[in-house]
């Protein structure tokens, strides 16, 4: 029993193996690799938020959505990149330093996505007026023609509003990805690497 190896780290002696004997050396630096990698675990934290926020919403999307082309496109748009960002965050806590960047890729291919389904809505709008409003207002030809007007208005507000969500939400949080690549590449060259073994077997996230 005692030549096992848990999450294959070796416990023996030797440049990058886990020491055999804690000292108090090595408890300082496990305490200063740990606040090395509070930002990455902030990073962590915000994108399986982003990630699951997304996921819940393209199921939503997709429910909403049936039998409307450009929906059904954002809603499995929309659970494509959850996957994507799902798998970037467990690359991210096996401390691969091309995670970010990967998580950066998958909000700009989000903001595309929001950006192209506005886009569509907004040069090919649909019926407007719904067939109750219309027989309500059929009497009324200038009543029929202010709603339409004010149901054009309320379209391009909320198309052009998700257009300005997404270059500034999406763009904002692919800005910060990328900037957290140069925190996880100074993480990697400080720590010992017998302590980025126990993070990147998940024993010290």
């Amino acid at each position: 029993m005692s030549d096992l190896k848990p999450h294959g780290l070796e416990y023996s002696s030797g440049a990058g193996a886990v020491p055999q004997g804690f000292t108090p050396e090595h408890l300082v630096e496990i305490a200063e690799a740990k606040k090395r990698f509070v930002r990455i675990r902030r990073e962590i934290s915000v994108a399986v938020f982003d990630a699951w926020s997304v996921a819940i919403f393209a199921g939503i999307t997709v429910v909403c959505s049936l039998g409307s082309i450009s929906g059904m496109f954002v809603g499995f748009g929309m659970g494509v990149i959850a996957f994507v960002e799902f798998r970037s965050i467990a690359r991210l806590r096996q401390l691969d330093p091309d995670a970010p960047h990967a998580l950066g890729r998958n909000q700009l291919v989000f903001a595309t996505v929001l950006i192209l389904y506005a886009a569509y809505n907004l040069l090919f709008p649909g019926a407007g007026l719904s067939a109750e409003i219309k027989d309500a207002a059929g009497a009324d030809p200038e009543l029929a023609s202010t709603l339409a007007g004010v149901s054009d208005m309320v379209n391009h507000i909320l198309y052009a509003g998700v257009i300005a969500f997404a270059l500034v939400f999406q763009g904002g949080c692919a800005i910060y990805h990328y900037t957290r690549t140069r925190y996880l590449k100074q993480y990697l060259q400080e720590t010992p690497e017998w302590i980025r073994k126990l993070h990147s077997a998940g024993l010290m996230n």
